[in-house]
């Protein structure tokens, strides 16, 4: 057990030091008990999105899998409600073997009301192989069109 708890320090030491091994880890091996799997996300979308910048979360891992991997992802509302300010998802997300995150866009929907900041939340649960570092992060939903566009 102790021994566990040194290599998953090490494991987030060098996630957080961006020095990750780059070697998959093999099917099979022991090694799957330490992959974490992350959430992160662009802070806030808009209700008329750019084109080149959707409103999308990122699931990573923390190191590379020689095998495919999913994970269960869902919205829940918040201020922000389905299907009036966002398309609500519920679906397993799979990334092919030796792949070490995927992105996933959330459709918004410009319903043209003047109305304050709103925000809703993306999950993560049910992971194929390892375990989940941070499960959820918050979306804020901004009127309009992003700055420049």
């Amino acid at each position: 057990m102790e021994r566990t708890g040194r290599r998953l320090a090490a494991a987030v030491t060098a996630l957080a030091a961006g020095l990750l091994a780059a070697a998959p880890a093999q099917a099979g091996d022991d090694s799957h008990e330490d992959v974490i799997i992350y959430i992160n996300s662009q802070p806030r979308g808009w209700e008329q999105p750019n084109p080149d910048d959707p409103c999308r979360v990122l699931i990573e891992l923390s190191a590379p899998v020689a095998e495919e991997w999913s994970v269960l992802v869902t919205t829940i509302d918040g201020t922000a409600v389905a299907p009036g300010d966002y398309l609500a998802i519920a679906e397993r997300v799979a990334v092919p073997a030796g792949g070490r995150s995927v992105a996933v866009p959330i459709e918004l929907v410009a319903d043209r009301l003047v109305e304050p900041p709103e925000w809703f939340t993306v999950e993560i649960s049910e992971p194929s192989f390892g375990r989940i570092g941070n499960d959820r992060v918050e979306i804020m939903i901004e009127d309009g069109a992003p700055p420049g566009s």
